[in-house]
């Protein structure tokens, strides 16, 4: 149900470029209030370049949902898109990706628990044939822990990813790769 609500609010939010992203996400807010019944907090960020030879556009739909006092579900989805074009010669490239990451909070801390998927990249040539990189999974812990001051955020996470494609041109058959990674950010909002 969250995922159908999601996919609806991201073609919503994807075709009204109009609207500045806080009024979308306040008439969003009103709208699954409306429909549910529970609280949700969404937000949609849009990311643009764009020069000579080079356009890209990322779209990031976020929705997290309170289950109780302890226990929320972050949802993400996302697509991203790029084209190169040098005179004659142009190359596309498609992404789309949606995540999952449960949270258990605690007092002054949270840790979760979720996944990412994200799909196969599609590169598209003018000259050449299309090739489909491969699908990209990732399992990841996350500790959310206190920071130095009210507007500061740490964030510890291990990941594990696994690359799987069925269908390269440049390989024998299947090809797979695995990485697994530690990551430690610190944040400062201003």
């Amino acid at each position: 149900m969250m995922l159908r609500y999601s996919s609806f609010i991201f073609a919503i939010a994807m075709t009204c470029p109009s609207v500045a992203a806080s009024q979308l996400e306040e008439k969003i807010t009103e709208w699954l209030g409306g429909q549910t019944q529970q609280p949700f907090k969404i937000s949609f960020n849009k990311q643009k370049i764009q020069f000579q030879g080079c356009k890209q556009k990322a779209y990031d739909l976020l929705i997290s949902k309170p289950i109780t006092d302890r226990f929320s579900i972050d949802m993400s989805l996302g697509y991203a898109k790029g084209r190169n074009s040098f005179g004659v010669y142009s190359q596309t490239v498609l992404i789309k990706e949606y995540q999952i990451m449960p949270r258990w909070h605690f007092e002054g801390f949270a840790v979760g628990m979720g996944i990412t998927v994200q799909s196969a990249h599609e590169l598209r040539s003018s000259h050449g044939p299309d090739i489909r990189l491969p699908l990209q999974k990732a399992y990841a812990i996350e500790a959310d822990l206190p920071a130095f001051a009210e507007n500061h955020s740490t964030r510890v996470s291990l990941a594990h990813e696994t690359w799987q494609a069925e269908d390269v041109a440049f390989t024998d058959g299947s090809y797979s790769a695995k990485n697994t990674a530690l990551t430690v950010s610190y944040s400062i909002a201003f």
